[in-house]
């Protein structure tokens, strides 16, 4: 028991005590990461570091919205040297018709727990997260290895369709987002979603009879959730009760987006704010947040047909020549093949004849030799740093061009497709200046090739090329594209916030010399010198020995570890304090 005589000591230390947590609270605020340690060269452009990663050297190798503070490292736990990503990421969510408020802006919370995942385009989004509380689980794609109820990051091409244009979407299926809480037997109480849940009845494994803010309901799974609409809600319940002593009880979306007129959430690029799909009465939410490539990081290139170019300087008798020209704006941006004496070179273009000879541009700015295509598919060099690399297809009456990325982890390429009449480059397609079907061709994971000649938007592959109007560039005899740096992947974040009991069950008013029996989430209202709260609960009582000193009161002890927020209510005013993971502590209350 804590001496009247020394209170006023107690009540000081305490308050230091609480302030530096408070504190300490607040200086975690908007930390999405934990401090990791990456080494000395952890942090790139390509691979950006999270909050509390390090080392990094400039605010590119972290995260959009951090920034690389210098010498912070002892901070971390670090070299005194070291350099780490710092700040908060702030993702707002205006889709309001699938929860939350219509047109809002609110971040993605920061006082629960967040994942922030980089999904490659054209794949399935997974995770899952809990509450700090560890009653609360938002899931995304759950058992995503097997087919169905799944969130994928997608573009125009991935998905076939055209009206992504070179957005990234996030597509989701039915029964893709859950959320859920744990609970125990009858008479178990908790917030869910700002609603007050009290199990009443369990009348199968799919029925609850329960009282909701007060009210008496039957529930079952699949029924339409608080507040939506029964004919068409995009939330109902979810509920596994088949282990009355461990139910499971909880929502998943209803409501299907895998096409343009859904108003799917988007990105444009790596500074666009994103969009969320946000839980009903929650902050918590699933949001595409922006890509890993930023909008200047990216490089016109060009393939296309010129009837007349000077290649004299490497070939006296090509004044005029019929070629395929490739072409990069950046710099060297092309490492060829070897040529016949195994000798690489740096460039910006290549030159592409009829019978195969191939040509480059050489640090002087002259035409030069590089090879002759004696094979039918053979290589003409990469690009960025061997991700990508550029190929030749020779089928006699026909040499296509074709670009993919060199891991197959990434499987897809891009082929234009040139036309050979008398050993000469004719045109791309069969016809001179007319956009063709057949002229440019995706191919994905399915096996079978996209032709998209005639599409008159523009497009994004799974690698994160813009392919910039294929309709309009091939009347010109040419293909437009913009190369990323390095492949393109979309930021997610699946965020969830705190389910602390703030909509208490009911107000139970303890006297002097009374003991109070409390059900989690109830709040007692203080008075008297002395008092003991009981939860009458499953596991047994939990005790609170509270004292009354001055004009404060103390919340001493529990006699156990609990699961959840002791509340006090003082003078109409609540507190919270979490005894989670603790079997002893102390918070100070004034009395007003």
């Amino acid at each position: 028991m804590w001496l009247v005589d020394n209170s006023q000591k107690i009540v000081l230390a305490v308050i230091v005590l609480f302030a530096i947590a408070v504190l300490l609270n607040n200086l975690g605020t908007g930390l999405t990461g934990s401090a990791t340690w990456q080494g000395w060269s952890g942090c790139s452009v390509s691979n950006p570091c999270s909050n509390g990663e390090g080392d990094c050297d400039n605010n590119n190798e972290c995260l959009d919205g951090l920034k690389c503070a210098d010498n912070v490292g002892p901070k971390y736990g670090f070299s005194s040297t070291a350099d780490v990503c710092e700040g908060s990421v702030s993702v707002q969510q205006p889709i309001g018709i699938f929860g939350g408020s219509s047109g809002s802006s609110q971040p993605i919370p920061t006082s629960g727990s967040s994942i922030m995942k980089e999904v490659p385009l054209g794949s399935v989004v997974s995770g899952s997260v809990k509450d700090s509380y560890g009653n609360g689980i938002l899931e995304v794609s759950p058992g995503a290895s097997s087919a169905g109820n799944l969130v994928t990051v997608e573009t125009s091409l991935t998905s076939l369709e055209d009206d992504y244009k070179t957005d990234v979407v996030m597509e989701v299926a039915r029964g893709s987002i859950k959320y859920s809480n744990s609970y125990g037997s009858v008479g178990f109480i908790d917030n869910f979603l700002g609603h007050t849940i009290d199990i009443q009845k369990f009348v199968d494994k799919n029925t609850l009879d329960v009282l909701i803010d007060g009210q008496l309901q039957t529930i079952y799974d699949g029924q339409a959730f608080i507040g939506e609409s029964t004919a068409q809600p995009k939330w109902v319940w979810d509920l596994d009760i088949s282990n009355t002593s461990n139910s499971r009880i909880g929502i998943e979306n209803d409501f299907i987006i895998n096409d343009a007129s859904d108003n799917p959430p988007k990105v444009g690029n790596s500074f666009d704010v994103g969009t969320c799909i946000s839980l009903p009465s929650s902050p918590a939410a699933v949001c595409l947040s922006g890509m890993t490539v930023n909008s200047s990081e990216y490089n016109t290139f060009t393939i296309n047909y010129n009837h007349s170019v000077d290649l004299s300087d490497a070939d006296a008798s090509l004044i005029a020549a019929k070629a395929i020209v490739i072409k990069t704006s950046k710099l060297d941006g092309i490492k060829t093949a070897p040529n016949v004496f195994g000798k690489t070179y740096l460039t910006d273009k290549l030159w592409i004849i009829g019978n195969g000879v191939v040509f480059y541009e050489d640090l002087n700015g002259r035409v030069a030799l590089l090879k002759q295509i004696t094979s039918k598919d053979e290589a003409l060099g990469t690009m960025n740093n061997g991700e990508l690399v550029l190929r030749s297809i020779n089928e006699g009456k026909n040499m296509k061009i074709v670009l993919a990325p060199s891991s197959s982890a990434v499987s897809e390429s891009l082929t234009a497709n040139f036309a050979i009449v008398n050993r000469q480059i004719s045109s791309l397609g069969a016809i001179t200046s007319a956009a063709e079907y057949e002229e440019l061709a995706w191919k994905g994971i399915n096996p079978s090739t996209s032709y998209i000649g005639i599409k008159d938007e523009d497009h994004r592959t799974r690698y994160g090329i813009i392919i910039r109007d294929p309709k309009t560039h091939g009347a010109s005899d040419e293909v437009v594209l913009e190369i990323p740096n390095r492949q393109v992947k979309a930021r997610v974040s699946i965020a969830l916030t705190a389910t602390s009991p703030s909509q208490p069950a009911k107000t139970v008013t303890c006297t002097f010399g009374n003991n109070c029996f409390l059900n989690q989430g109830d709040t007692a209202e203080i008075s008297g010198n002395k008092i003991k709260l009981m939860d009458v609960g499953s596991t047994g009582d939990i005790i609170l020995d509270v004292e009354q000193v001055g004009k404060s009161t103390q919340i001493v002890r529990a006699n156990r570890t609990l699961n959840f927020d002791a509340v006090l209510k003082i003078s109409n005013k609540e507190t919270y304090y979490d005894f989670q993971g603790k079997s002893s502590a102390t918070i100070v209350v004034t009395v007003l």
